[in-house]
């Protein structure tokens, strides 16, 4: 491990003192973080401080502040009354990022690991935290140019959490639904007959549906429909790059 372990020493992954069985959700969450733990513990200096593409102005440090800081600050009940209200969440989360960049990762990781007992709570009411962790582990190992952990077993569920994220967009924009076809079996956003199919598996599908992807990419899947008509459904919901994230 690099110097990032504050200690010079080896930074191990958080072992989950909570029960698994009890809350799915949590179950997921806690598999996914110790994955995110491992593969933060395999870098080094440099690897964390480049940008990650999916997020270019943060790092893979910053990202792994930011996977940290989140929940624990919802678990210390730190939210500001605006983003309880329902307004723009980023200016805390960025805040959140700021105060904690500078922790070495270490030191995150075991405050992340602090108290899991009450966390499978959080996580259990609030299904978004499992759904932005999976999204950022993919983009953690963009950064570093990996392919590790893309037949996962979150994705089930992750597919159809996304689907459903879009689905209000895609009302919006009086579209039909959107379906991903692995070659098993297909999901849709609603119903009705689906208005672009994705024909790929889960792990691209996950990217598509949370923005991980340009417009010309976005034209290269395998498809039905025409993914022109869901491009500002999409951009809506999270920003489409401008730029391919080199995801091979």
């Amino acid at each position: 491990m690099s110097g990032a372990s504050g200690d010079g020493g080896p930074m191990t992954e958080p072992h989950s003192a909570a029960p698994r069985d009890d809350n799915h959700l949590a179950t997921m969450y806690f598999d996914v973080r110790d994955r995110v733990v491992g593969t933060i513990a395999m870098m080094n200096e440099a690897d964390l401080a480049r940008p990650v593409p999916a997020c270019p102005e943060w790092s893979s440090h910053a990202l792994f502040a930011h996977l940290v800081s989140m929940p624990m600050a919802i678990l210390a009940g730190d939210i500001p009354d605006e983003v309880t209200g329902g307004g723009d969440p980023n200016p805390w989360l960025g805040q959140l990022v700021e105060d904690n960049v500078d922790r070495p990762v270490i030191d995150l990781a075991r405050w992340w690991a602090s108290d899991d007992a009450a966390l499978a709570t959080v996580v259990a009411n609030a299904g978004l935290l499992l759904a932005d962790l999976v999204t950022h582990e993919g983009d953690i190992h963009g950064a570093i140019g990996s392919r590790a952990h893309r037949n996962v077993a979150e994705l089930d569920s992750q597919i159809d959490a996304s689907l459903a994220g879009m689905a209000p967009y895609v009302e919006k924009w009086g579209l039909a639904p959107i379906a991903v076809d692995n070659g098993r079996e297909l999901r849709t956003s609603g119903q009705g007959e689906p208005g672009w199919t994705l024909h790929t598996n889960f792990w691209e599908a996950h990217r598509v549906l949370n923005s991980r992807r340009t417009r010309e990419e976005l034209l290269a899947i395998d498809h039905g429909g025409n993914p022109a008509d869901y491009f500002d459904a999409l951009d809506a919901h999270l920003p489409l790059p401008q730029v391919s994230l080199g995801e091979a």
